[in-house]
């Protein structure tokens, strides 16, 4: 009998796929999950600095614009979201028990910039500019090499450029005071910060937060030279940052999981999952891998008795591989298609794993043999049953457990 090896199978695919995402750990304060998006193009904010302003709560987003805050007690906080022209507050309530889902549009204002006079510099001369003496310019393996264990910027900055201090000076925003050549005053004046041609506009929370591993190369540039680049407002100088490029095969390489969702969280969708749909898909997909397949293998089918005897070896191995394989792949297909949404869509892998579950149970029970065999053939037909309904449903329900976010995602029909 084959039965009790299809119950083990479909225990150990359920435990496999079902135990992880639906986990629970005991942790105090509250979590709070969300995902930053640009309210114009409903694209992900990528690399920005999300903090609770007046705690130590902060992240970065990550490449689908995702951020975690981990721990938060319950109160009223202003959320902050800092990235190159994006300066955007929100007001959140996080509650005494349970944890916190937000989704937040930020508007990417139009940057002003000063007039920039365009000059030709040697390399050596742009190495040396700012300070008269030692290394202005940091590349990618340089930082690399410089960076200790819990570094940031400013330190690495302080270590490995001449002129650049670190000191516990009163900031506004409660960080380290960044300085280029300090002028002897009590207040801080800390150098204008660009990324990637951008002006930020809380350069020493940049500083003190964004991971070294997100910087492709520093520069430093003196007031003179600052001014000549970037206009007026640089009198403090100007530190130069370019970034690594998200996607990129070696920055993805070293960079560390900024976010990693256990399950998907649906709250952060702006409506539910497609069910009608999503079944609807799944069962045309099924029935139309059963017809594919009965089609081109009827001859040798596995669900013909009769003719199944007429063949064998590996004619028959292989029409049985295609009875099971394309109406299973069929079905995860079609609840993929039919349930994808505004901002996510499932994950076949998944959907094919547990989908496999019942489709082994009705694969059994519909195929005629000996060992399952009735005169009323009540057994094919609760098979049949289960491949038609019970693949469908299970397709549906794992499209909407297993899900992730799209990219490169638009709010926009």
């Amino acid at each position: 009998m084959r039965t009790p090896v299809v119950h083990q199978v479909a225990c150990i695919l359920f435990a496999l796929f079902l135990g992880g995402p639906l986990g629970v750990y005991g942790q105090e304060g509250s979590d709070l999950t969300g995902r930053i998006l640009d309210s114009r193009r409903h694209e992900p904010v990528r690399g920005a600095l999300v903090q609770l302003r007046g705690t130590g709560h902060y992240a970065f987003t990550d490449s689908l614009g995702l951020v975690s805050l981990r721990g938060v007690k319950p109160g009223t906080y202003v959320l902050e979201v800092i990235h190159q022209n994006v300066e955007d507050s929100d007001t959140l309530q996080v509650p005494e028990s349970g944890n916190l889902d937000f989704n937040l549009l930020v508007t990417s204002d139009a940057v002003e910039l000063e007039p920039v006079a365009v000059s030709v510099r040697a390399r050596e001369r742009r190495a040396s500019d700012g300070r008269g003496t030692g290394v202005n310019r940091m590349t990618r393996d340089e930082i690399r090499r410089s960076q200790g264990p819990g570094d940031d910027l400013a330190t690495i900055l302080q270590r490995g450029v001449t002129g650049i201090t670190v000191s516990g000076k009163p900031t506004a925003s409660g960080v380290r005071c960044v300085e280029f050549r300090p002028k002897g005053s009590t207040r801080c004046n800390p150098p204008v910060v660009v990324v990637d041609g951008v002006r930020i506009g809380s350069p020493l929370q940049y500083l003190d937060r964004t991971p070294p591993q997100q910087v492709a190369s520093l520069e430093v540039l003196g007031a003179l030279d600052a001014a000549t680049r970037y206009g007026t407002g640089t009198g403090s100088g100007a530190i130069i940052i370019e970034t690594r490029r998200l996607g990129a095969e070696a920055a993805d390489a070293e960079l560390p999981p900024v976010f990693s969702m256990r399950r998907y969280n649906w709250n952060l969708e702006p409506g539910d999952h497609p069910w009608a749909k999503t079944f609807a898909g799944a069962a045309l997909g099924t029935a139309g891998g059963l017809a594919l397949t009965l089609g081109f293998t009827s001859h040798c089918s596995p669900l013909n008795e009769v003719r199944r005897s007429e063949c064998h070896g590996p004619k028959a191995t292989l029409a049985s591989t295609a009875a099971f394989v394309v109406p299973l792949a069929g079905a995860a297909l079609g609840a993929n298609f039919f349930g994808k949404t505004e901002w996510s869509n499932g994950v076949f892998g998944k959907t094919l794993l547990l989908t496999s579950v019942p489709m082994l149970s009705g694969f059994f029970f519909a195929t005629p043999h000996e060992a399952n065999q009735s005169e009323s053939g009540v057994q094919e037909i609760f098979g049949q049953l289960v491949v038609a309904v019970g693949v469908p449903l299970a397709a549906t329900i794992a499209d909407r457990v297993f899900r992730a976010f799209r990219s490169g995602s638009s709010g926009e029909e």
